[in-house]
């Protein structure tokens, strides 16, 4: 994500999910965002108005997005909607855009069968781009088919490249095979991974975290159950950052570089995130040269 829009109910105020949600984004190093602040047609008092305005001031104030737009609007009769429409345009004007470098990797959102065409395959590329009568990997299914059509926005189009929401038309491959969580990659160059070593930011609200905690990490769209593992001590401190090591249930595609996000089961709270350093087992002794060489890749990352 580049950029983001939160909701905020004028007659709720800011809830819990929202303070979450802010986490979240930041973790994930979103570069901006802004809020709608919805429902103001319930609210009669302009003080009152002027009161929720300030509360989402003060949330948004120790947060990286501090002093963005806040948009009072209502979807009844309309108000503040064109303004909306507007700020969303300015904002976006502003971000740069995505570069189809690198290796092709498109982490599935959706997948269903269309007539005539067979398997479709959608979401957002995040590197690289790929075109029509090219090959596609599937993973974890590890199914190769040939890329019969490119759709985005709506529009028939030659390439699917890193930036655009897009659907990819892949016959050869069942849709049964693939799932929310999979990815659609460049093929022969990536494989999936059951276990990483990753850079962990966790958050000052999360309790200490004892090794072998449970956890759920969130890359791409997979949402996968794993044990974290400290790569030095018992236990990882709240608020503290570090390398950690991740043991998943299910493989999947641990590239360097990628941001995560980790969640605990119970109760559901997300309690950090961060970037994976290295994919597979690695190094099983971390000697202290071991830990400086990790440390420079986590830098290099940059």
């Amino acid at each position: 994500f580049d950029l983001a829009l939160r909701v905020v109910a004028a007659d709720d105020g800011v809830m819990p999910q929202t303070r979450e949600h802010l986490e979240i984004l930041t973790l994930l190093k979103v570069q901006a965002l802004l809020v709608a602040l919805t429902k103001v047609d319930l609210i009669d008092d302009p003080e009152l108005l002027e009161l929720a305005v300030g509360e989402v001031v003060r949330v948004l104030e120790p947060t990286p997005f501090a002093g963005a737009p806040i948009l009072p609007v209502s979807s009844v009769p309309g108000q503040g909607l064109p303004e909306l429409r507007a700020e969303l345009a300015r904002q976006v004007g502003r971000l740069k855009p995505r570069k189809p470098e690198g290796l092709f990797r498109l982490p599935v959102q959706r997948i269903f069968r269309k007539q005539g065409f067979g398997s479709v395959l959608g979401g957002g590329p995040v590197a690289g781009q790929i075109g029509k009568g090219e090959t596609v990997e599937v993973l974890p299914a590890g199914l190769q088919g040939r890329l019969r059509g490119v759709q985005t926005y709506g529009q028939q189009v030659e390439t699917a490249r890193a930036g655009h929401s897009c659907a990819l038309n892949l016959p050869d491959i069942p849709a049964d095979a693939v799932h929310r969580g999979s990815w659609a990659v460049a093929p022969g160059l990536f494989r999936p991974d059951r276990e990483g070593i990753f850079f962990l930011d966790l958050l000052p609200s999360a309790r200490a975290l004892p090794a072998g905690a449970e956890v759920r990490l969130h890359l791409g769209t997979a949402e996968i159950q794993g044990r974290l593992l400290p790569v030095r001590g018992r236990q990882i401190a709240a608020g503290a950052s570090g390398l950690v090591r991740l043991k998943l249930e299910e493989p999947t595609l641990l590239v360097p570089g990628d941001r995560f996000i980790l969640r605990l089961q119970a109760p559901p709270r997300t309690i950090g995130g961060g970037i994976v350093v290295l994919p597979g087992e690695g190094p099983r002794r971390l000697r202290p040269e071991t830990l400086a060489t990790l440390a420079a890749m986590h830098q290099a990352l940059g």
